[in-house]
Parts: C-alpha cells; sequence; structure tokens
C-alpha cells in the first residue's frame, strides 16, 4: 500500500538533494550507496523481527524499506519518509506506506507517536548541520517504549586537509570549523608523516 503525505501541499521539495531535472544522476548516486551500505545496514538491522512497525526515514530508493518489509512480514509495517518520493513512489509492498516527510518541519504527530519498534535512517543527520539534535529528539518520540534507534551516519569531523602548504588548506579549515563549531584536529599527521602540532 503506497500513501504519499500531502503535507507539502504537493509542492515540489526544496532540499539540496532534491531529484528534480537530474533524476538519472541521482538515481545513480543512491544506487551506489545502496550497494556500498545495504549489506552492512541489514546487520546492523537485524534484530527486527516479524510484526514489528518500523520507520525509515529519508529512505532514499526504498531498498532499506524493502527489505524492513521482508522482514516484519505480513503482519509488520513499515513507513518510508522523504523529502522526495520520487523513488519510493514505485515500491508497491502490501505492509510499506510511503510518505512525503520532513523530520524537521512537519509536525511529528503524524508518524504516529510512540508506535514504533524501530526508527532507522542513514546518511540523514550530515545534511542537518547544527539541527541534528531535534530531529533525534523528534524520532525519539516515535519509539514505543523499548524501541531502537538506529542511525548511521559519517563522522566529518574527523576529515582534515593534512597539507598544511594546499592552497584551500585555509578554506576546508574554516569549513571544519562550521560543520563541527569547533577548529579541526591538530593532530593529523602532514604530508611528511609528523603531526601538525
Amino acid at each position: 500500500m503506497t500513501n504519499v503525505g500531502k503535507a507539502r501541499n504537493d509542492a515540489k521539495p526544496t532540499y539540496r538533494l532534491s531529484a528534480a531535472g537530474r533524476e538519472a544522476a541521482e538515481d545513480e548516486r543512491l544506487s551506489l550507496l545502496e550497494t556500498i551500505f545495504d549489506p552492512t545496514s541489514r546487520q546492523r538491522r537485524s534484530m527486527v523481527q516479524q510484526g514489528w512497525r518500523c520507520l525509515e526515514i529519508g529512505a532514499g530508493r526504498g531498498s532499506m524499506a524493502v527489505w524492513l518489509a521482508q522482514q516484519v512480514g505480513e503482519k509488520g509495517h513499515v513507513v518510508a519518509t522523504d523529502n522526495d518520493v520520487t523513488y519510493l513512489e514505485r515500491l508497491n509492498l502490501p505492509n510499506l506506506e510511503v510518505r512525503r516527510h520532513n523530520i524537521l518541519e512537519d509536525p511529528i504527530e503524524t508518524l504516529s507517536l510512540g508506535s514504533f519498534n524501530m526508527v532507522s535512517l542513514r546518511l540523514v543527520l550530515f545534511w542537518l548541520v547544527g539541527r541534528q539534535e531535534e530531529a533525534i529528539r523528534r524520532m525519539v518520540q516515535c519509539l514505543r517504549p523499548g524501541g531502537c534507534l538506529v542511525d548511521e551516519d559519517g563522522d566529518w569531523g574527523t576529515v582534515v586537509p593534512v597539507n598544511p602548504f594546499h592552497p584551500m588548506y585555509e578554506c576546508y579549515q574554516q569549513v571544519g570549523k562550521r560543520a563541527i563549531g569547533g577548529p579541526l584536529g591538530d593532530t593529523a599527521p602532514s604530508l611528511d608523516g609528523k603531526s601538525r602540532r
């Protein structure tokens, strides 16, 4: 059952990863991410049981949502959300519901508070700079007591330019400071293998 939410009055999404006008490139990008991450993502969600209710935030093309729907079986239910449901709309499983929903902007109550055994997301929090805690608080509200929140994200705070003589070094430092709210690691090795401290 596919149910595309109308939370945005059918307006096209405006977030930076919207597929509008670049569907083929976005499809290829999401396919690559699925190939790289799905095997480990399945392992991290291996606790999912028949009959569970699962919420997948930022479901992309839906590979994990489909896998979850298979795991919870016909008595379970999966809700897959994204700002852009272009790819999710083509999914047609009886226990999978698709909704256009922005975890930060749309009413959280529409996701059935306190009703999910698991809320999961992958590579979503990185795009919510400065609002990650707010998003997590909202997701936790969707969990039933004893439920699991599974998040897979990169730690971009540890990425540092290793060559202080590179022309873009200062630019990278400034971007990193804004992203993590402080200086980047001063102990990363330089090209000569010595610490920059």
